[in-house]
C-alpha cells in the first residue's frame, strides 16, 4: 500500500509547531542537495560523499546482489572509512595482508571475507546488473536487462531507443540505464569489474522456452520461497506477475491461497500444486521436444 496525504487537519496541530524545512545540504558531505523532477524527496548527489559510498556498497553486497558475507554496515563503513575502499569495484582489490588486524578482523574473519568477495565473483549476471544500484532497476529488471544484454559489456552498450523496446521497460526506466553507463565514472567501475573476471554471460540452453507465459504464485508453499518458485519460471523466460487476469496463463496455488485462486477458477486458468509445479520446472532439464510437449498439456 502506497501512502498519500489526503487533506491537512489544521485544527490538530500543536499550538507551536513550527514548518519543516526540507534540508538544502548533505548533513554529511555538506554538498547541495537536488529534488529529482518529479519525485518528492531532497538527495545528495554527490560521488565523493561517504554516506553515498557506503550505501551504493550496502546494496552491492546484499544478498540479492553480490550476496557477500562477513561485510555488514559496521565493517563497509570501517573499510571507507579507513579508505580501503572508493569504489563499489575496490572490493575486488581487497587482499587478506591489507585487512587482518584491523580492528573486528582476526585472522579467520579476514579469511572468510577474501573468501566470501572470491565467491561472489560467480554471481549471475542479474545479480550483478542489480548490485549495480541503476536508479528505477530492481531485481525482475535487472533479469530483463540480462537476458536482453547477455553481459555487462553489452549492457554499457545499451541506448535509448533499444531500451524502450523491451517488454517491461519503459521511458523512465530506459533514460535511468542510459544515463548510468554513459555516465564515465559508472562505466570505468563497469570496466574494472569486467576486468577483474566480473562479467558472467546469460546462460541461453533453456532462456526462451516459457517465453511469454504468465505466472501467478499464490499461498505458501512448502520446499520453495516465492521468489525461488518466480526466479525458476522468469530463468524460462515467463513473467511472474503479482495479480490474475485473462493474460494469466498458470497459477500455482499454495497452503492458504485465497482470493487469487478464486478468480484464477472463474477465469479457467489452470491451476498447479506445488508438486504439480515442481515437475512441470523439472520437464525442462530433460530435452526441448519434451518441455514444448509438456506446455500443450495445459
Amino acid at each position: 500500500m502506497i501512502p498519500k496525504v489526503i487533506k491537512v487537519i489544521k485544527e490538530r496541530r500543536a499550538e507551536n509547531t513550527q514548518p519543516y524545512k526540507l534540508p538544502d545540504h548533505c548533513p554529511v558531505c555538506g554538498a547541495k542537495v537536488q529534488r529529482v523532477e518529479g519525485g518528492v524527496a531532497v538527495k545528495c548527489i554527490h560521488r565523493d560523499c561517504p554516506a553515498q559510498l557506503k550505501s551504493g556498497i550496502s546494496h552491492f553486497i546484499s544478498k540479492l546482489a553480490m550476496n557477500i558475507d562477513g561485510m555488514g554496515e559496521k565493517i563497509v563503513e570501517q573499510l571507507v572509512n579507513e579508505q580501503l575502499i572508493e569504489s563499489m569495484a575496490d572490493i575486488y582489490t581487497l587482499e587478506y595482508e591489507k585487512i587482518v588486524g584491523l580492528e573486528r578482523f582476526g585472522e579467520r574473519s579476514a579469511r572468510n571475507l577474501i573468501t566470501s568477495i572470491k565467491n561472489s565473483m560467480k554471481r549471475d549476471l542479474h545479480n550483478v546488473i542489480y548490485a549495480l544500484g541503476i536508479p528505477n532497476v530492481g531485481e525482475y529488471l535487472a533479469r530483463v536487462l540480462a537476458a536482453h544484454y547477455g553481459s555487462l559489456a553489452g549492457l554499457l552498450k545499451a541506448e535509448q531507443e533499444e531500451l524502450v523496446a523491451i517488454d517491461d521497460i519503459g521511458d523512465i526506466v530506459a533514460e535511468s540505464v542510459v544515463s548510468f553507463v554513459q555516465d564515465k565514472d559508472n562505466r570505468k567501475m563497469i570496466e574494472r569489474l569486467i576486468s577483474y573476471g566480473i562479467d558472467p554471460k546469460v546462460k541461453q540452453e533453456h532462456e526462451q522456452l516459457l517465453k511469454g507465459k504468465v505466472f501467478v504464485f499464490t499461498g505458501s508453499l512448502e520446499t520453495l520461497t516465492r521468489d525461488e518458485a518466480k526466479n525458476m519460471v522468469r530463468d524460462l523466460g515467463a513473467k511472474a506477475s503479482g495479480s490474475v487476469s485473462s493474460k494469466t496463463d498458470f497459477l500455482v496455488s499454495g497452503e492458504a491461497s485465497g482470493s487469487k485462486l478464486d478468480k484464477a477458477r472463474e477465469l479457467n486458468i489452470p491451476i498447479m500444486n506445488e508438486k504439480d509445479f515442481l515437475d512441470f520446472i523439472q520437464k525442462f532439464g530433460v530435452g526441448k521436444e519434451d518441455s514444448e510437449e509438456q506446455i500443450k498439456l495445459f
